[in-house]
């Protein structure tokens, strides 16, 4: 709880100011105004001009208990926003496309590793070997970074090369050409 401590006093120098009704705020330093000039013209000051000062000794004794109070209440948490369909599509189609990408290369490997392609798979297992027995098996923790480092190398030239938007419209056009396919394929 709050304990009392005796304070040092200190000495202040305050401004008095004439012609004020408080010190508060903009009052305490007004525009100046021609209409003023001539009400205060046969005076000596205008009203907010420093007419002397006064020295006291004071002490600031601060009770933090009163300001921000014994029982603190948490902020109570903003309000969700409203669930916008366009914003959730937008997000679903990206996961599609995520999706799709890792469907793709998991395709790529295993069309890899089919022996289709004598050449190609022969290739792949004489780079499977050559990494296993160079490769220390401590590091096997960073081929699935090493595989995330292509791919975002790979969408980093589809980007620069402008192809970025092309890929979407493509794979949005595959996808009415199935839809509409498998619509041919119910027709009677």
């Amino acid at each position: 709880h709050y304990k009392r401590k005796r304070l040092k006093m200190r000495n202040v120098i305050l401004e008095l100011r004439s012609g004020l009704k408080d010190g508060f705020g903009l009052v305490a330093f007004p525009p100046f105004k021609a209409q003023d000039e001539k009400t205060y013209s046969n005076k000596k000051s205008t009203p907010g001009e420093v007419s002397g000062w006064i020295e006291l000794e004071l002490c600031i004794d601060e009770n933090l208990d009163l300001i921000f109070g014994g029982g603190t209440a948490e902020v109570p948490a903003r309000p969700q926003d409203e669930f916008n369909v366009d914003h959730f599509q937008m997000h679903i189609a990206r996961i599609t496309a995520l999706v799709a990408d890792v469907k793709a290369a998991i395709g790529c490997y295993i069309y890899m590793i089919s022996w289709r392609d004598p050449a190609l798979t022969s290739l792949s297992l004489l780079v499977f070997v050559a990494l296993c027995a160079r490769f220390d098996s401590e590091y096997a923790a960073s081929i699935p970074l090493f595989f995330l480092l292509i791919y975002m190398m790979r969408l980093a030239w589809i980007r620069s090369t402008g192809n970025y938007k092309n890929r979407f419209l493509n794979r949005a056009n595959m996808m009415l050409k199935e839809a509409n396919a498998e619509n041919i394929k119910y027709k009677v």
